[in-house]
């Protein structure tokens, strides 16, 4: 589906249709129990669950493989992550014990492929093996799982010191969702913005712009985000009120003019066209919503040229007269970052990354629920309880798998089990009348 926006850059922009689900994110380190269990020939491959898209895994030139404990059995559809210039193919496998595997998918990839994602066999796993052959190495990003699970499955629980937990994506939690994009962004198969994924035409506005609603106002540490390897400048903006206007059909809309009159509260430049950056304010913020705007193939600023950026493997320009804070990151000497330049600009994701950590906690009793948008809500897989469960719609292709198009209603062996025999009643005899 394309993203619906109407005018031109100087109209007020309209908001983003939104919805009350989206998949979400799998192989995220901050559900307990999801980890990696094994790897050999990766690098740095527990990047494969981290959340933080600046940590990059490895791929050397060969074969190399990796193994991923999900927290529970799931519904897996899709696997994506955003490619820095690796080659080669790479083959995933299921299984509910560690023992037994099946095909679940296959694709290939080549340097060019910024965006990589392969559709998978319906089937429900707990462990994803994945097994890559390279014929060049390089490094991938930003590693995903999507299913039938849905952000609305879990639950945002902040954890102390020693108890676990993790920094988290911001954008990525239960109510957060992208609310303006412009110029329009186009479809990408299944992938699209609720996956943090824009794909952005060729176009003579000078900027390329998201604006976030994280749901609540919350205290962010940094920003980062991964594009099109191209030179780019990008502003974040932030706000804990968004300067909305209803139009005359009573619907929100932005004036794209307020960018233009704001100070940005971060900027960083990517001169050499690595395809990422993290941005750091000065200290951290509390707020409500984001906005992301890229200039590619930007002219460089005289101020940020007078830090004299010399990028090796981390280059930090503080915040001076000029406001800004920027780290970037070099690429590894074997990655490849040939990207044909069409105009096509794409951001392949997109990170706001909180302070302190949090669990994402799978909500007791959302298994349970179904109805008429059982199968976008929930279809992912209830442990045995002891309970029958009635799947409707199109849950019942697995025992213990409700929603789709119809409820999910526990059933009470003990009071309901309407399989048992019942004998008939004796008819009861008359009694003779009783003498006057």
């Amino acid at each position: 589906m394309a993203l619906a926006m109407i005018g031109t850059a100087q109209a007020a922009w309209n908001r983003l249709p939104i919805t009350e689900a989206r998949q979400f994110d799998l192989a995220e380190e901050s559900i307990p129990g999801t980890e990696l269990i094994s790897s050999s020939s990766i690098g740095n491959a527990k990047a494969l669950v981290s959340k933080t898209l600046m940590d990059d895994v490895n791929l050397s030139a060969g074969k190399s493989n990796a193994t991923l404990r999900l927290h529970k059995q799931q519904n897996v559809s899709t696997i994506a992550f955003t490619n820095d210039g690796a080659e080669g193919g790479i083959s995933i496998t299921g299984s509910s014990d560690n023992k037994n595997w099946f095909n679940l998918g296959s694709a290939v990839f080549t340097g060019d492929d910024r965006v990589v994602q392969v559709h998978l066999a319906t089937a429900t796993a707990k462990y994803i093996s994945l097994a890559f052959e390279s014929a060049k190495g390089g490094t991938i990003r930003s590693f995903e799982i999507f299913g039938t699970s849905t952000d609305n499955d879990f639950k945002l629980v902040p954890t102390g010191e020693g108890e676990g937990g993790t920094s988290i994506n911001l954008v990525d939690v239960r109510n957060s969702r992208p609310i303006y994009a412009f110029p329009t962004p186009t479809n990408m198969g299944e992938l699209n913005e609720f996956h943090n994924k824009f794909v952005f035409p060729k176009s003579k506005e000078k900027y390329r712009t998201i604006v976030y609603d994280l749901g609540e106002t919350r205290t962010v540490k940094y920003f980062a985000t991964t594009y099109s390897q191209r030179p780019v400048r990008v502003e974040i903006f932030t706000f804990e009120e968004l300067p909305e206007k209803k139009d005359w059909r009573g619907k929100l809309t932005l004036d794209p003019e307020i960018f233009n009159n704001l100070k940005p509260t971060a900027v960083g430049e990517d001169p050499k066209g690595i395809g990422h950056i993290k941005i750091t304010p000065g200290k951290s913020i509390s707020v409500r919503y984001v906005a992301l705007r890229f200039e590619p193939d930007y002219q460089r600023s005289a101020a940020v040229s007078l830090l004299d950026f010399s990028l090796k493997d981390l280059v930090a320009a503080t915040a001076g007269s000029f406001g800004i804070i920027s780290d970037n990151f070099s690429p590894p000497p074997q990655a490849r970052f040939a990207a044909v330049n069409d105009g096509t600009f794409v951001v392949s994701d997109v990170e706001v990354i909180s302070l302190g950590n949090y669990q994402q906690v799978p909500n007791d009793g959302s298994n349970q629920q179904g109805g008429q948008q059982g199968n976008q809500q929930n279809n992912q897989v209830v442990e045995n309880t002891g309970n029958n469960y009635n799947g409707g719609g199109f849950g019942g292709y697995y025992p213990y798998t409700g929603g789709g198009n119809g409820a999910q209603v526990p059933v009470n062996n003990d009071q309901n089990n309407d399989n048992k025999e019942k004998k008939p009643k004796k008819p009861k005899k008359d009694k003779p009348p009783k003498s006057p």
